[in-house]
């Protein structure tokens, strides 16, 4: 896959005071591209250091963008190579920017085994409803999760080979056709959740109860199951692009948010979207926290600010029936130049503190010596002895030679002092 035929090249272009999430304007703007006829299949879109140079952002949100598109069959990457516009059936996209219409089904076709689907079990097949409406957003096809049990498929089975069986003692088709439908009935009826999970059952489209883990038993056509909630705990990462502390300094924020389900019935009726509320939540509380904290406290204090953005999120969350754990503040970025001028002006700080330590030592120093001076003012026998301590500390190295006058040696009495320094093995030359 080249891009040797395409003579213009893609621009991503950003509204960080939006609101909406950098890596989502990403994604967005690829789907209106694939949509508007500006991207085709092989197209090679700027690799993720381009992007995140051009655009001046965090390069872990143009990956988290181009792994979703990746996940949702848009984009294809080679090793080695690039990213590419997938070569699957794309064309089928209509409308453009943020108001596409979901007129196709993703190049996944209508049903897909979940098998080869990263997000998905073996048990799962995924099912694109074209239920996105004009004008929203943040539009994506709405899946619909059919999970189909292995004891539901294991009944189906034996009822099917049981048919096959008696039709043939019998020469009737009728018991094939007898077990085969109640067969199909336990396929539909019978259904499994995990040990984490939990789905709500609507009867006629109101709500009847929850259900899981284990096997439990639905009527077919009748009911119908929401998608299954995880109630294990969760990692939401949440970032923030450009955005100005209180003393007006423009950092770049990650954060990780720590959450978990703990009541089902209210996460499914309560919010629709309980995933991308946490998400847009956390996002949103993580701007303000960052406007009313200066830099040096963001940077200081880390933990203080991520216990207060855990403590707005749990008061929002609660009544979804979701509570936030913690969060953490995994990475506070800062403008290049802003970077230089607080490490010039740390240099500074500490060059005046050793200036200041140097002087504070020299003043000392010279009220040591002062005192010094008065004792042996007074005291010429110390005065002596200070004398031959000094040139004893200067002979007593191999190789040293000291020349002083003819006087001293009568008035300090060098003549025993070097006596005693030869019987210590010292050498005055």
């Amino acid at each position: 896959m080249s891009n040797t035929t395409q003579n213009r090249t893609f621009e991503f272009r950003l509204d960080l005071h939006s609101g909406v999430p950098v890596y989502r304007q990403i994604i967005d703007q690829v789907l209106g591209g694939i949509a508007a006829g500006t991207l085709t299949a092989g197209y090679q879109l700027p690799t993720v250091r381009q992007v995140a140079v051009d655009l001046s952002i965090n390069p872990n949100t143009v990956v988290r963008a181009y792994r979703e598109l990746e996940i949702r069959g848009v984009l294809e990457t080679q090793q080695g190579t690039g990213t590419f516009i997938s070569q699957q059936k794309v064309k089928h996209w209509s409308g453009s920017g943020s108001s596409l219409n979901w007129s196709a089904n993703l190049s996944r076709g209508p049903v897909r085994p979940a098998s080869r689907s990263r997000n998905c079990r073996s048990n799962y097949m995924i099912v694109p409803s074209m239920v996105a409406k004009k004008g929203d957003e943040h539009m994506r096809p709405d899946l619909v999760v059919l999970k189909v049990s292995s004891v539901g498929v294991a009944l189906l089975v034996i009822l099917l080979a049981a048919g096959i069986g008696l039709s043939a003692l019998l020469q009737n088709g009728v018991p094939l056709v007898v077990l085969g439908l109640a067969g199909l009935y336990l396929l539909f009826a019978i259904r499994k959740a995990d040990q984490w999970e939990k789905v709500a059952v609507l009867r006629f489209g109101k709500y009847v109860g929850l259900r899981g883990p284990g096997l439990f038993h639905v009527i077919p056509v009748v009911d119908t199951l929401s998608r299954y909630v995880d109630q294990r705990v969760r990692v939401a990462n949440v970032s923030a692009e450009s955005t100005l502390t209180r003393d007006t300094v423009p950092v770049n924020v990650d954060a990780i948010v720590f959450w978990m389900v703990w009541n089902a019935e209210k996460s499914i009726l309560e919010v629709q979207d309980f995933t991308q509320a946490i998400e847009f939540s956390a996002q949103t509380a993580l701007r303000e926290s960052i406007g009313r904290h200066e830099l040096h406290q963001m940077v200081a204090e880390r933990e203080l600010m991520g216990k207060e953005l855990q403590r707005i999120l749990d008061e929002k969350t609660t009544g979804w029936g979701i509570t936030v754990q913690s969060v953490e503040i995994r990475d506070v970025q800062i403008p290049p130049a802003l970077q230089d001028a607080m490490s010039r002006e740390a240099q500074a700080e500490r060059e005046r503190r050793a200036r200041i330590i140097l002087g504070t030592a020299e003043t000392e120093i010279a009220e040591k010596f002062g005192h010094a001076a008065l004792t042996y003012q007074h005291n010429p026998v110390a005065l002596h002895l200070r004398a031959m301590n000094m040139l004893y500390e200067a002979i007593k190295e191999k190789g040293s030679m000291v020349i002083v006058p003819s006087s001293a040696v009568e008035t300090m009495g060098l003549g025993g002092m070097l006596g005693t320094a030869s019987i210590g093995g010292a050498k005055p030359q």
